[in-house]
């Protein structure tokens, strides 16, 4: 009967802990990444709101609070650029100026520098 409890309680210990680590992964993964879960649209929305709200404290000389909301809006903007939509123009200017990149290293006979452009362009 003691065996039992004992094994009982090493799995509730067991259980217990790697429902921590799954939170502790969520909770790290938020602070990385605080704007994750909001839509490109949203986030637009965020920016034009701070960048609102940086003007004027600017024109109400706040300079504080002004320089806190562009410390926020670094990371916001950062999350802007990763999450917007791909459209097939933007996929192909990226293919022609990767194309073109890996003509002028070829030319220059840069050979290494060609593997990470080839890598980037079959990405």
């Amino acid at each position: 009967e003691w065996k039992q409890f004992q094994i009982y309680v090493s799995s509730v210990i067991c259980v217990q802990s790697l429902w921590r680590k799954y939170r502790a992964v969520q909770i790290a993964d938020k602070l990385r990444h605080p704007y994750r879960d909001l839509t490109y649209e949203e986030l637009l929305e965020l920016e034009s709101k701070w960048q609102f709200e940086l003007d004027a404290c600017v024109k109400k000389a706040q300079f504080d609070a002004a320089g806190k909301l562009e410390q926020k809006l670094v990371p916001l903007r950062e999350a802007i650029i990763a999450n917007k939509p791909l459209t097939r123009e933007i996929i192909d200017e990226t293919c022609a100026q990767l194309e073109s990149q890996l003509e002028e290293l070829l030319q220059n006979k840069e050979y290494e520098a060609c593997s990470s452009v080839k890598q980037k362009l079959d990405d």
